[in-house]
């Protein structure tokens, strides 16, 4: 018990999940990439045509680059500033206009109007379901035989306290380097 009768028992227990409790299905590319060619296929034969020119390493690549440019001009996914879809919308355009300016036969032009539906693809169904995302190995090993429920709030907005504990994390300060969601993408 601590001072004036307060448990020591935790109230909240978060977790940076991709990586530690789940990992994307496939890289990171791949999942772009199904995501734009779908859409593309509702659209046209000359918009699918271009989709299906897009390079999965440039995706990944391209990722990684938006994600961490996202992260720099709002941590902890916007947190206190913006929606979780606000800050994710970004990077899926940034993704998709790098990864075009990279592979021949496709063009940022030809994608443009295909990023609203592969956005809600990728947001709503992919990275929230088992067509995105599985647990990780770890993760199936220690929650197994558990008894412990363990809950996961997706684009839970998290408050200043933990964004600051990731923060130093990230930066080492607790002996690691920390991991972003793009850290998976060759899985």
């Amino acid at each position: 018990m601590l001072a004036g009768g307060a448990s020591t028992r935790p109230a909240l227990v978060t977790f940076d999940c991709t990586g530690t409790l789940f990992e994307p299905v496939a890289r990171i590319g791949v999942l772009y990439k199904r995501a734009a060619v779908a859409e593309a296929w509702k659209a046209s034969l000359a918009r699918a045509v271009a989709a299906e020119a897009l390079d999965e390493d440039a995706l990944s690549a391209a990722f990684r680059s938006a994600f961490a440019e996202a992260d720099r001009e709002r941590p902890c996914f916007g947190a206190g500033a913006c929606s979780s879809e606000d800050w994710w919308h970004p990077v899926v355009e940034r993704t998709f206009a790098a990864a075009a300016a990279e592979s021949a036969g496709c063009s940022e032009d030809a994608l443009r109007p295909l990023l609203p539906g592969a956005f809600r693809t990728l947001y709503h169904e992919t990275f929230v379901s088992r067509a995105g995302s599985r647990w990780t190995y770890w993760s199936r090993m220690q929650w197994s035989e558990s008894t412990v429920a363990v809950a996961t709030a997706a684009r839970f907005q998290s408050d200043v306290s933990s964004c600051e504990a990731e923060k130093r994390v990230r930066q080492g300060a607790c002996g690691s380097q920390g991991a972003s969601f793009g850290g998976n993408d060759e899985g």
